[in-house]
């Protein structure tokens, strides 16, 4: 493994992409030293990009990719944590977008694991992001094939982990929110995995909709999340649950621990229910009274 991350390391840093054209993006892949979580749960990702490993009794389960040029990252924190990434056997993820899957293609090459995708976004995957309903073909990334589609509320099991998806669409159309219950000293914890909540500039609720059923699915997804239990909150983004934060906690020596708390996840959920309400009243107020716009 130490000889294929090498090798993904040079190619990457010569590869000229999106992802590293944008300063943002930039700033989202930088090295990140990991650490677990909660559990079985481990962070793997760059900085500013989620990906976690699930450790199990039959194998790994990874969460998310983050770009292309982030693979050298997750493989070099995988290996610093102790495990062998040749031991990842599920591959799973949030949504298909350029900072959350664009490593999965290699990462499947490399491990040889299984894919499974929400249904809804298997096409996207497979198209690397072109056609995308928000996006276009403007944020791209390697095409891969997906081993299995997964409905709403199906269950993924490795060894004694249980993971559950429950589709959160709307900034993708199978934009996937995961739950799992670990253990914890004496306790038994709800983690929950978001998908991302925020609307694109270009996209459009209910004139004209990016996609039939756009405004429906946001409102479910508020509801199913709302709905949740939770104890750790984790996504795709590491400063909506104040990675920065937790961590110098941690090393502070703080009795408990940091990431054990669900206020960052009601605020994520909250902020973007709002965002979604003014959008829906900025559109509406563009309307017509004979249904067109003004």
């Amino acid at each position: 493994m130490k000889t294929l991350l090498l090798l993904l390391a040079v190619g990457c840093a010569v590869a000229q992409s999106h992802a590293q054209s944008s300063e943002l993006y930039r700033s989202w892949n930088q090295p990140q030293e990991p650490f677990r979580v909660v559990g079985n749960v481990y962070y793997v990702g760059p900085s500013g990009i989620g990906a976690y490993l699930i450790d199990t009794e039959d194998g790994l389960i990874l969460l998310d990719g983050a770009f292309e040029e982030s693979v050298p990252i997750i493989l070099n924190n995988i290996e610093t944590l102790g495990f062998d990434a040749a031991n990842i056997k599920l591959l799973i993820t949030s949504h298909a977008h350029l900072d959350h899957v664009g490593g999965i293609a290699a990462l499947k090459e490399l491990t040889g694991a299984t894919l499974l995708v929400n249904a809804r976004d298997v096409k996207l995957m497979e198209a690397g992001g072109r056609g995308d309903f928000a996006l276009g073909d403007a944020y791209t990334f390697p095409s891969v094939i997906v081993d299995s589609s997964l409905a709403d509320g199906a269950r993924v099991r490795l060894g004694s982990s249980v993971l559950t998806a429950h589709l959160t669409a709307g900034h993708t159309e199978g934009c996937t929110t995961w739950t799992m219950q670990v253990s914890e000293g004496d306790r038994e914890l709800d983690v929950v995995f978001a998908c991302s909540l925020s609307i694109l500039d270009d996209v459009r609720l209910i004139n004209e909709p990016s996609y039939p059923g756009i405004a429906d699915d946001y409102r479910h997804s508020f509801d199913e999340l709302n709905a949740l239990p939770c104890d750790v909150f984790l996504t795709g983004h590491s400063f909506f649950f104040n990675l920065e934060d937790k961590l110098k906690q941690r090393a502070a020596g703080v009795d408990e621990n940091p990431f054990v708390e669900c206020d960052s996840f009601r605020k994520f959920v909250s902020d973007a229910e709002e965002a979604f309400d003014g959008r829906l009243k900025a559109e509406k107020a563009q309307t017509r009274p004979d249904g067109g716009d003004r």
